[in-house]
């Protein structure tokens, strides 16, 4: 690579070829990638599909998130890094993050630029490519007596907790690298989202581009995303790849790479199709039953046409994080809650749903969700509990009362509650912990595979969290997945079945005169409306 003190001087003939290039990064490449004794240089979506041609499309994208979800041998990651050096080599100060789940994963990306800028006059415009404390490549440059600067940095997961590194540095495209392989990759996306405002120090606003390539395995954050992504093209390119459009593999090199990979398993590594879901509790088929297009469609076109009582925020990470269907004042509501300190999607956000309980146990709706920021407070779930329950006027609320959160209900009551004349007298603490817990998880697990719970498809959190729950990893202390949609979730379809049991569990009940209780105090009959609530699946 070119030393510092001998830096390469574009010729006027380069600089007009860099001009040129900025519409097409295959003119660029033509240039220089063109090997030394090779007759063709490199050229993205050389030798594809008609079809499967996607990485000039995202590497030009005009959106400012890139979604590419790749069988094997895609080129996927030789496209994202040489389309960033394309852009670090046209734009000046440009700066680029490859992040992945460990070094080696990282440095993928690292290794396939240097070894493909070998022998080319790419290779002239590198100063430098050292490989610690973390790999980087740096381009320095002259155009007239201009010095050119740019840097690309290679991350591992690991390393976005030193403030020092990553969270204390901004740029112009991060790009998240096996993106399936992230267990909370929700809240990568959130972090990654506020590193590309802002701009140089010359003045250039960032690109802000963060872009997401993946084998399309089992991660149902990584599909709730897709979903929310291909929703919306003004602000995302989506591409879902065959590994079968690229016709540079050979049938041999396919087989080779499919050789250490389950049988069952190979067709999502081909063919870009979307997994069946780990099922390690809640089965992807019986969560995604419960997904409602109606319940989105009524949320949307009441936001879009100003109806009173309808409210959504939405991110893509997350899909609606906060939304609110009107009150009927004919119908039952019930309140469970998480409080937290955090932000959402990571672990320790808080969390209030609304349950529309009027025709339980057959029809039960999450009418309002607020899955929020405490931004180190508890006061922002407070505000928020106390305005869901001024609107909806619940004949119910459960407070999560494990551990630290104890004494969350009796505090709640004693300083917010009593004497202020709310629909219930007091809200009541539920214990998602030891046996407590067991009650609420079966619970869920009896009426959402029964198809008795519906909430907005859009709010892809809930059937995210809900896809990959795993009651061991919410255990492990040093689990850091998010769990709080699938715990409020969990109590309210317990608290739902305790007040309104089916006829067959009532009867039952009163023969053995083991009728089940809460201990919840209402102003006026917990009984349901007779105007019996429409199914809105």
């Amino acid at each position: 690579m070119a030393k510092l003190e001998k830096l390469y001087k574009l010729s006027l003939a380069e600089v007009e070829l860099m001009k040129a290039s900025e519409s097409d990064p295959n003119l660029w490449a033509r240039y220089w990638l063109q090997k030394e004794g090779q007759d063709r240089p490199f050229q993205f979506d050389y030798n594809f599909t008609e079809e499967g041609k996607w990485q000039v499309d995202a590497i030009m994208a005009k959106q400012e998130g890139v979604l590419a979800i790749c069988g094997i041998s895609a080129g996927k990651t030789l496209a994202v890094g040489l389309g960033a050096c394309f852009h670090a080599t046209i734009t000046q100060e440009f700066e680029f993050y490859n992040i992945g789940k460990d070094l080696d994963q990282a440095r993928i990306m690292y290794d396939l630029i240097l070894k493909y800028a070998k022998n080319t006059r790419l290779e002239k415009l590198i100063s430098g490519s050292p490989s610690s404390p973390h790999p980087k490549i740096n381009f320095n440059f002259y155009v007239g007596n201009i010095l050119f600067s740019s840097v690309m940095h290679f991350y591992s997961a690991g390393e976005l907790s030193d403030a020092s590194n990553l969270f204390s540095q901004r740029g112009d495209w991060f790009n998240i690298e096996e993106a399936w392989r992230f267990d909370d990759l929700s809240t990568l996306i959130m972090r990654l989202t506020t590193r590309g405002t802002g701009a140089t120090a010359s003045g250039r606003p960032f690109m802000g581009r963060l872009s997401i390539i993946s084998n399309p395995l089992d991660n149902p954050q990584l599909w709730a995303l897709f979903d929310n992504a291909k929703a919306d093209p003004e602000h995302w390119a989506v591409f879902l790849i065959d590994s079968e459009q690229n016709l540079n593999n050979t049938p041999e090199q396919i087989a080779t790479q499919l050789r250490n990979i389950p049988e069952e398993e190979r067709g999502f590594y081909l063919t870009g199709k979307r997994p069946e879901g780990r099922g390690s509790y809640f089965s992807r088929t019986v969560v995604e039953a419960c997904e409602s297009e109606s319940l989105a469609a009524q949320l949307r076109e009441g936001i879009a046409a100003g109806v009173p009582g309808f409210h959504g925020e939405s991110h893509p990470a997350m899909g609606y994080w906060h939304y609110r269907f009107p009150r009927d004042p004919m119908h039952t509501y019930i309140i469970t809650t998480d409080p937290g300190t955090g932000a959402a999607p990571s672990r320790n956000a808080p969390v209030i749903m609304v349950h529309d309980v009027t025709n339980a146990p057959k029809v039960n709706v999450v009418s309002a969700l607020w899955w929020g920021n405490g931004g180190g407070s508890i006061m922002p779930w407070v505000n928020h509990l106390l305005e869901f329950m001024k609107i909806y006027q619940p004949v119910f609320v459960g407070v999560d009362s494990t551990s630290t959160q104890k004494y969350s209900a009796e505090l709640f009551n004693v300083q917010y509650v009593t004497g202020n004349n709310y629909s219930v007298e007091r809200i009541n603490g539920l214990d998602f912990s030891g046996s407590g817990k067991y009650s609420y998880l079966v619970s869920a697990r009896l009426a959402i595979s029964a198809n008795l719970w519906f909430w907005p498809i859009t709010a892809t959190g809930i059937g995210s969290q809900f896809k990959s729950y795993d009651p061991i990893l919410d255990n492990s202390k040093s689990a850091k997945i998010p769990q709080d949609l699938v715990a409020t979730l969990a109590m309210g379809c317990y608290v739902s079945r305790a007040l309104y049991p089916s006829l067959e569990e009532e009867d039952a009940a009163k023969s053995t005169g083991s009728v089940q209780r809460l201990p919840y105090s209402s102003r006026g009959s917990v009984a349901r409306s007779t105007n019996r609530a429409k199914n809105t699946r």
